[in-house]
């Protein structure tokens, strides 16, 4: 007579697989598979979101796995995002968050720990943006002395974080005055 007890193994969680956790401003994808890691009772949902929508964005915004499909990986595609601001390299989250009425994957309402699993993955998104002042001349030249006057316009390549000042000067006022 052998008495013995079966120990469950298989552990509600999130499978993710990803080459890499950077895109860039200039509208680079990454592309992250999902699925579970063990089989649902009930359909298991994963809403999908990004914590800074004008850095990436996420699709889907949900997907769902069933009893049938559960180990079959589903595609997120995360997209860098141009901000047109010089604010350097961002890291947002991917949040995943997982709803079922299957109590392993969320359905338990008297467990709080398993009530709902979320989970994230860090992306950094690329800055494409430089600061420059651009100076555009409206004509090419003034002669001297003939009262004329050249007007420029100045521009800057990228949205400033706060004000810009843009001071000019001649290096000889008897030749150009600004």
């Amino acid at each position: 007579w052998i008495t013995g007890k079966n120990i469950d193994k298989n552990v509600a969680a999130l499978t993710k697989e990803y080459t890499e956790t950077k895109v860039s401003e200039d509208g680079t994808t990454l592309d992250i598979d999902l699925s579970l890691s063990s089989i649902p009772t009930a359909p298991v949902t994963v809403a999908l979101a990004s914590s800074d929508k004008s850095e990436m964005t996420v699709k889907p915004a949900s997907m769902t796995f069933t009893p049938e499909d559960w180990d079959k990986p589903q595609k997120i595609t995360v997209t860098g995002m141009d901000d047109v601001i010089v604010d350097g390299d961002i890291v947002s989250d991917l949040t995943l968050k997982v709803t079922s009425d299957d109590k392993n994957f969320g359905g338990d309402p008297e467990n709080d720990a398993l009530n709902a699993i979320e989970d994230k993955i860090e992306i950094t998104t690329l800055d494409n943006d430089t600061a420059a002042i651009v100076v555009i001349a409206e004509g090419a030249e003034v002669l001297e002395n003939s009262g004329k006057k050249l007007e420029f316009k100045v521009v800057l390549s990228a949205q400033p974080e706060a004000p810009v000042t843009v001071s000019a000067k001649s290096n000889d006022e008897s030749e150009l005055k600004i």
